[in-house]
């Protein structure tokens, strides 16, 4: 494979996540005052914007027309900026403003070559979809779904397919069902790669061209938390990705008695210079031994910069955090750019794209064979246990 050919294989895999990166700084510094309430779907369009797309659906379960609106307008430059809003219909027919966001929907010069990537909105069981497809030679096209719960607009579910026009062989998809945290990922190569001077994250994925995994959405901070073995208020994203499966248990299994002997719910967030993780993890005999472990692909263990433990009632809290530096190293093959020592990360960009790595629950219990949970499957060799992700991606804001 020549270096260029490599150029471009590294870069196409998270093609499509620094796509939606890449986008949110190009989007509106200052978004304009969205109305908090009105009686149609016209009172949220702002003086100077107009009405692209508008669609009745139940978001909230009570049978009632809810809006989903995108709404443009053009910049200096002429190309098209827009604003997803999303508002409740209240029991005397008003309309309540739910979520205003920036970077849901892509503007009009943010396919590439291809030209305005935005296809449209659609309600899918009581789910909001929000379609895209661009690029050029190399095409991309991606599918958000979005679901109100728990008083707030979840990513539920994200599909990224990538292709290659000038060589039908190429195909990359991932989905992700956030819900469960559990990713399929399908990769099929140009046809003239080989093993040649690829990385083991390359390697693994071309040996194994279909592979699935959990993943925890890390969302971008600004500060890194605390770790003190305390959950503090919003410190920690809302998103959680549970280990309580009998699929995760890829160590003696059979030791294996259920959630409440092991389990975990993961929470990551990231900086410009950290990784840290949270596990809330239910533990009927806790250990010294016990606790999380974040390993490479090859299996090797990356020790945290700092780790915090807590008991309580049911278990324990840990907190952990592995700097930038640290994995830069560890992980210097992977095509994450923020894993790039040269890169520049700055607060205002937030990073994205795929972790490579295994995050692991040890259960030492005391006189039996430790028992591990793992995002990572025993028949996966791929994985990558961490997702970058932007917040206002993440969850949808009401602001």
């Amino acid at each position: 494979m020549s270096i260029t050919h490599r150029f471009y294989f590294s870069q196409f895999l998270m093609t499509l996540s620094l796509i939606s990166g890449t986008a949110i700084a190009e989007k509106n510094a200052t978004p304009p005052l969205i109305s908090e309430r009105g009686a149609t779907a016209a009172a949220f369009v702002p003086k100077g914007w107009e009405q692209e797309v508008l669609l009745e659906a139940d978001w909230n379960g009570e049978k009632r027309k809810d809006v989903a609106i995108v709404i443009q307008r053009k910049d200096e430059r002429e190309s098209i900026v827009r604003l997803l809003v999303l508002a409740l219909r209240d029991q005397d027919g008003s309309l309540r403003r739910s979520a205003v966001s920036d970077e849901a929907v892509l503007n009009g010069d943010e396919g590439g070559v291809y030209g305005d990537p935005f296809l449209g909105i659609k309600a899918e069981r009581g789910a909001l979809v929000i379609e895209h497809y661009g690029g050029s030679n190399w095409r991309w096209s991606m599918v958000h779904r979005y679901r109100y719960q728990k008083g707030r607009w979840d990513l539920i579910g994200q599909t990224d397919v990538s292709s290659f026009t000038v060589d039908e062989q190429y195909l990359s998809t991932v989905d992700r069902n956030l819900s469960t945290g559990f990713v399929e990922r399908v990769f099929h190569p140009q046809t003239h790669y080989t093993m040649d001077g690829l990385d083991l994250q390359e390697r693994l994925m071309l040996k194994q061209p279909e592979a699935h995994y959990w993943q925890v959405q890390a969302a971008f901070g600004k500060a890194a938390p605390t770790i003190d073995g305390k959950i503090s208020p919003n410190e920690w994203p809302a998103y959680t990705l549970k280990l309580s499966r009998k699929e995760q248990v890829t160590g003696n299994a059979a030791q294996w008695k259920g959630v409440t002997d092991c389990s975990a719910g993961l929470r990551a967030t990231v900086t410009t210079d950290a990784v840290s993780l949270c596990a809330e993890v239910t533990d009927d005999d806790v250990t010294a031994k016990d606790g999380m472990h974040l390993l490479t692909l090859g299996g090797a263990e990356i020790p945290p910069a700092a780790v915090k433990r807590q008991a309580t009632a049911t278990g324990f809290i840990q907190e952990l955090r592995w700097e930038r530096a640290a994995l830069c190293k560890v992980l210097s093959d992977s095509s994450n750019l923020w894993l790039d020592p040269g890169s520049e990360v700055s607060g205002g960009d937030p990073p994205v794209g795929e972790l490579p790595v295994v995050i692991s629950l040890i259960d030492d219990d005391a006189g039996q064979p430790s028992v591990i949970l793992s995002t990572r499957p025993s028949t996966s060799g791929y994985a990558a246990g961490i997702n970058f992700i932007p917040l206002g991606e993440l969850i949808l804001q009401n602001r």
